[in-house]
């Protein structure tokens, strides 16, 4: 595939973010479709030039594959990936400067790439948070609720509920993320999915985003499309209580009984797929949380040149300030003096030792991209012939 193929059709990030979201998604396909790329080392050599197919038709676990290689490689926190074929609807809310949208041209239907970090809560909206109740709280809370009025119907009741849902032949399911989800936002969601007065899947997914926002709180990421889809994303977890009327004192510690929970489900209604998922970037980040986010490689060159820095300084105040009579007396500046002709060369040698790691650092990334694209590929290989295409 020619580097033309690959293009950003929407962002809002730097420069270099695109770029680097480009490389990775070309050689995130490259490693799940070598046939697409010429120069592949993957394509047999005895095929020749003739053997390159110019269209793929993607299984959903090769594009799991590619989402799961994106997150990865890219080691940032908070970061969602949604990978689809044709155009899929995104209703959600992103930090701002963290969006990319890469969009591959692949026969039957182009690949497309969605990149962005999860939206940061601004301080007066943590102090609002701290006042209030969070996502977990009220979930936790309305899930007991929905307990006590599921355990109050008889079984009549619902053996009746079931009978009916039975019967409806689009009825919502939810496909993927039951065992985890809570019983209380299963319900809602397919309350929502299965409304008659819903008639689109823009309606539904709109309705379903609001619904769950005024119920449980902000920050609700939905997916729809008819197309496959697979997401790669951070979630919002926590513990609940399994059993209720398990009395505190009839546990051994505070860690009986409970049960973890995650906000995260894949559901299906018709054709139409909607994936949704709760999360939102904490307020209070690491210490030089810029630092953090940088690659390694961009760390240990911004380490290089600070210690050159430093050494440079140091030689330049020795040569201003230094100087004191022999046998004169002892002071903070005579200290500095007598440091610093040691401590010059002491940083100068650690650059030349962090300039050297770099390229070590940078070879060892190249070879983990590799092995996690080998690992990638080779999953897909065992999974796919058996599922269906698209």
């Amino acid at each position: 595939m020619h580097s033309k193929s690959f293009r950003v059709v929407r962002a809002d990030s730097p420069k270099k973010l695109r770029l680097n979201a480009l490389r990775l998604v070309r050689d995130a396909l490259r490693a799940v479709a070598p046939e697409l790329f010429p120069s592949s080392s993957k394509t047999s050599p005895s095929a020749g030039a003739g053997a390159v197919k110019s269209a793929k038709s993607f299984t959903p676990q090769e594009l799991k594959a590619i989402a799961t290689y994106v997150k990865i490689v890219c080691e940032q926190p908070n970061l969602n990936v949604v990978v689809g074929v044709d155009d899929f609807s995104a209703f959600v809310k992103y930090r701002k400067g963290s969006l990319t949208y890469v969009v591959c041209d692949v026969k039957p239907k182009p690949v497309r790439v969605l990149i962005y970090e999860s939206f940061k809560l601004t301080a007066a909206e943590d102090a609002e948070i701290e006042n209030s109740k969070t996502t977990p709280e009220r979930v936790v809370e309305a899930e007991m609720k929905f307990r006590a009025i599921d355990e109050s119907e008889d079984a009549t009741t619902k053996k009746k509920m079931k009978s009916n849902a039975a019967s409806k032949k689009d009825a919502a399911v939810v496909t993927e993320g039951n065992e985890t989800l809570p019983k209380c936002v299963e319900a809602l969601a397919l309350a929502v999915l299965n409304d008659k007065s819903y008639e689109t899947t823009e309606i539904r997914a709109t309705e379903l985003r609001k619904r769950f926002s005024e119920n449980f709180g902000d920050y609700w990421h939905v997916i729809h499309d008819d197309n496959p889809f697979v997401v790669a994303c951070d979630k919002t977890t926590f513990t609940i209580i399994e059993n209720e009327k398990t009395k505190k004192n009839d546990r051994e510690n505070d860690q009986d009984g409970l049960v973890e929970r995650e906000l995260y489900f894949v559901a299906q209604k018709g054709r139409a797929v909607y994936t949704v998922w709760h999360h939102n970037a904490p307020t209070k980040e690491k210490f030089f949380a810029w630092f953090w986010r940088m690659e390694s490689s961009e760390k240990l060159k911004l380490l290089r040149y600070f210690c050159l820095f430093n050494a440079t300084g140091l030689a330049v105040i020795s040569r201003a300030i230094c100087g004191f009579e022999e046998g004169g007396k002892q002071n903070t500046k005579s200290i500095f003096c007598q440091a610093g002709p040691t401590f010059t060369p002491v940083l100068i040698g650690i650059f030349l030792c962090i300039a050297f790691s770099t390229s070590v650092f940078a070879k060892i990334r190249r070879n983990k991209e590799r092995r996690l694209a080998n690992t990638l590929s080779a999953a897909v290989a065992v999974t796919s012939p058996s599922k269906r295409k698209y």
